[in-house]
């Protein structure tokens, strides 16, 4: 899970810097995201409550097309149970 949070970590970096007008939205999108990822006990709910941060910061156009494909990746590979 420290990778994960690591990836993470890496991923909002990036993404602030491609947030322009929205950086608030953009910033409050990815405190949860993170407090869903750091939250996340293998529970439906949790894996459910991650994801559809996820999907709001892709469909808020908060991730910029270099990291657009990464965070569709993640989103992609996580199957909540």
């Amino acid at each position: 899970m420290q990778k994960f949070t690591w990836v993470l970590f890496l991923f909002s970096l990036i993404a602030l810097s491609s947030c322009d007008d929205k950086t608030l939205s953009c910033g409050e999108t990815l405190i949860e995201i993170s407090d869903a990822a750091q939250n996340w006990n293998s529970s439906t709910a949790d894996c459910e409550t991650y994801l559809n941060a996820m999907q709001r910061y892709i469909d808020d156009d908060c991730a910029g097309t270099s990291s657009l494909d990464d965070y569709q990746s993640i989103i992609d590979t996580l199957n909540c149970p």
